[in-house]
């Protein structure tokens, strides 16, 4: 076996793992919590690294209301989201965080994302309140703070079906880009012959058609690891 056979085969094989392993990660389930994967443990369960450490939530749910409890590595925070059906429309959801009132309004039926205070303002996804000690600070800006907004909250308590970590039109794609790769090192010649092969005779690829057939190669290597990263770490925040 010549050194060309050896390298390909091993090109062959680190190809399908990684590939193999990508498939195996993009259909694992779970939620998507400040960009990061959350995977599933049980069915109100969800646990994955938030900045450098372990953050676990925990749901439970009741008639009109909602507890989830948010554990971030030695930290604790438990919080309630409210429906309360007896009172005025636009002070129908409450949120709590242990018996604290954080937040009174209420959300678009046809788009929970968007929430609306009582006052009919609309409440970025990223203004975060919290309390310590007793008194509310807003975190609206910040970045690196796990702690959950109240539009996160209100998706968590709606929450009806898990997502997969990857996404389908990149996973195809990938794996499309793949199985071409695949069959362009195991079969150098195929896709010439299938170009030239009815129109001239006996035809043979030049220096310079493999030589542009590696930078194709190496093309869709960078193309499929560039997939592959915008999957597990999105560019939109």
């Amino acid at each position: 076996m010549t050194k060309k056979k050896i390298s390909n085969l091993m090109f062959i094989a680190i190809v399908g793992i990684v590939l193999i392993l990508y498939f195996y990660a993009s259909f694992q389930r779970g939620i998507w919590y400040k960009d990061q994967f959350l995977h599933s443990i049980n069915e109100n369960e969800w646990s994955g690294t938030i900045y450098t450490d372990t953050l676990h939530i925990h749901r439970e749910m009741a008639d009109d209301k909602v507890f989830l409890r948010f554990t971030w590595g030695t930290e604790s925070e438990d919080y309630c989201v409210f429906f309360d059906n007896n009172a005025a429309y636009n002070e129908s959801l409450k949120i709590y965080q242990e018996d604290l009132l954080l937040f009174t309004g209420y959300y678009t039926d046809s788009n929970f994302q968007v929430l609306f205070d009582s006052s009919g303002n609309a409440v970025s996804l990223a203004d975060i309140t919290v309390t310590v000690g007793g008194t509310e600070i807003s975190s609206s800006g910040i970045t690196n703070d796990w702690r959950p907004s109240e539009p996160l909250l209100l998706q968590l308590a709606l929450l009806d079906k898990l997502e997969f970590r990857g996404d389908i039109s990149k996973t195809i794609c990938i794996f499309f880009i793949g199985f071409v790769l695949l069959l362009d090192i195991c079969f150098p010649k195929l896709f010439f012959y299938i170009r030239h092969g009815l129109s001239v005779y006996d035809p043979e690829p030049s220096e310079l058609y493999y030589f542009f057939q590696k930078i194709g190669r190496i093309a869709l290597v960078i193309l499929v690891g560039f997939l592959m990263l915008t999957t597990f770490f999105p560019l939109y925040t």
